[in-house]
């Protein structure tokens, strides 16, 4: 009963600091919104050179092949391991004896128009830790941040490695020591540079 509370405080936790992080970031892109680009006016801003004008060389031709697209995607987004990847690497090095995919509970709560930055790709509850992936480092990023300035945060503690948040929270029992080592083992399994 305890684990099924905890699960479902978890979960709302964990959706309402996504959903926070996307409005921050909203926030953030509006103010570095230049806004529109001043018109032309019509006029000459450079006066015309009196003289002949010099002729501009053409670049010749290169006997070198352009290259073609292989039509394989070059997104680094394919190579990202899932949230059940990570923590079946995590399961030999951790006592991660309980997990439960909430993927559908967590990751789909983006905005009210569907979209959101924020929005996870996956994410897993297990007895020691909430793993949440996203679709970058930076996203992540910025997600773990969101939650740990959320006025709701119960978490004892949040990290970003590579491209997941963990969520560790009090009755999972790690002190920080233990958090830091399994965040370290997480950045080294997802390839962080």
């Amino acid at each position: 009963m305890l684990a099924v509370i905890a699960v479902l405080a978890g979960a709302s936790f964990l959706g309402g600091g996504i959903a926070l992080g996307g409005m921050m970031t909203g926030r953030v892109a509006a103010a570095n919104d230049p806004g529109p680009s001043p018109e032309p006016s019509g006029e000459p801003t450079e006066r015309e050179p009196s003289g002949d004008p010099v002729p501009t060389e053409e670049p010749a031709p290169t006997d070198e092949p352009t290259p073609e697209p292989t039509g394989e995607p070059t997104s680094a987004t394919e190579d990202l391991i899932s949230s059940e990847e990570l923590i079946d690497e995590l399961r030999r090095d951790f006592d991660i004896d309980a997990r439960q995919d909430i993927t559908d509970e967590v990751c789909d709560s983006g905005t009210e128009d569907g979209t959101s930055l924020f929005q996870c790709t996956s994410s897993m509850d297990t007895n020691l830790v909430r793993v949440a992936a996203f679709e970058s480092a930076g996203i992540a990023m910025i997600a773990a941040m969101a939650m740990l300035e959320n006025e709701d945060n119960t978490a004892a503690d949040i990290q970003d490695a590579c491209h997941f948040v963990l969520v560790w929270f009090d009755h999972n029992g790690l002190d920080q020591q233990e958090r830091d080592d399994m965040a370290e083992a997480a950045r080294e399994i997802a390839g962080c540079p």
